[in-house]
């Protein structure tokens, strides 16, 4: 979802989503404000998380090591991919081999690479920098907003559920 009509598109349908999933429940009505505390998205923007996350040299090793002797990619064929018009899609087809490499596989290889950028970001205090450790650090910070275990929400106010029946 690399662009903001998208995200904001996506994020009205899953509120929408909770907001119907509760009614079906028969619960009460909520402040469709509230429920929009609940549903944040996210994007690395144009590029794949893995795109966004590591350099054409870890991609190439970490997809080269899960294939063994299939046929290799070289940081070259994952830089082209990047610039092309669709790096999403580039990626994909090179992740298809043979032998077909999962998402899932990948970052479990990538992981050693992610780790040392996380640790060097952390001793540099620049922990924001790191793409997917901003992810993590913008999660934790909902979470921690949100109380645990139980917790209210505002109900909708009879103006509002007139206005939305309008």
């Amino acid at each position: 979802m690399a662009t903001s009509a998208k995200r904001n598109q996506q994020r009205r349908h899953l509120v929408n989503q909770i907001e119907t999933a509760l009614k079906f429940a028969s619960g009460p009505t909520v402040d469709r404000q509230e429920l929009e505390k609940l549903v944040e998205i996210f994007s690395w923007g144009q590029l794949p998380m893995e795109f966004a996350n590591f350099t054409d040299r870890e991609l190439a090793s970490g997809i080269n090591r899960l294939r063994g002797r299939g046929t290799r990619v070289s940081p070259g064929d994952l830089a082209a991919a990047r610039k092309s018009r669709q790096p999403g899609a580039s990626l994909k087809r090179i992740l298809k081999g043979p032998p077909v490499v999962g998402k899932a596989e990948l970052a479990n290889a990538l992981w050693p690479y992610l780790d040392r950028r996380v640790e060097r970001a952390i001793n540099r205090r620049a922990l924001h920098r790191v793409p997917m450790a901003a992810l993590v650090l913008r999660a934790v910070e909902l979470a921690t907003e949100w109380p645990r275990g139980s917790f209210a929400f505002k109900l909708a106010s009879s103006k509002s559920l007139q206005e939305r029946s309008n």
